[in-house]
């Protein structure tokens, strides 16, 4: 065999070794149910009608006051069982915070920002606010993290909105 036949054939094995562990390391991570780094969550726990509806459910929560506890939802149909598209959500945020003056208020930019958020992050924030319903003895802890206007639901979601303020302060010095 000559050299030229030799460098082909070897260059040729590395390539299908180097295709073999891009495969495995796709079926790995297939099997961990991880794409990269995040982690990935089955619809068969966080469907996409919960997906939707804790999209529709924060933003109620975002867009109404915590300091005074003043409940103003912005899609209260959600609760009576409707769907809201996300894109109808964002068109809604848009059409509400487009005519201000200047910058979106914090509460504007927060719900847009959750909006924005992957299944996952959104799925983190739905299993907090349940679980700390449980913590706190709730039986129905999945139904009242659904129902308006919990504290304890209000508390998790207050997060994102004490988050971005932070952030906007740490970026303002």
């Amino acid at each position: 065999m000559s050299k030229k036949t030799k460098a082909k054939k070897d260059a040729e094995r590395k390539e299908r070794y180097r295709i073999q562990k891009h495969h495995d390391r796709i079926e790995r991570q297939a099997a961990t149910k991880r794409v990269g780094n995040v982690p990935v969550v089955p619809k068969s726990v966080f469907s996409d009608e919960d997906h939707v509806f804790w999209m529709a459910h924060g933003v109620n929560y975002l867009l109404s006051d915590w300091t005074t506890g003043v409940w103003t939802p912005m899609f209260p149909p959600i609760y009576e069982g409707a769907t809201v598209p996300v894109e109808r959500m964002a068109e809604a945020l848009v059409a509400k915070f487009s005519g201000a003056q200047g910058d979106w208020p914090d509460d504007g930019k927060a719900a847009l920002a959750w909006l924005a958020t992957t299944r996952e992050i959104v799925y983190i924030y739905a299993a907090e606010a349940e679980r700390r319903l449980k913590a706190k003895g709730a039986s129905d802890a999945r139904e009242r993290a659904r129902a308006p206007h919990d504290s304890t639901v209000w508390e998790v979601l207050n997060k994102i909105r004490e988050r971005m303020s932070a952030r906007k302060a740490s970026d303002a010095k």
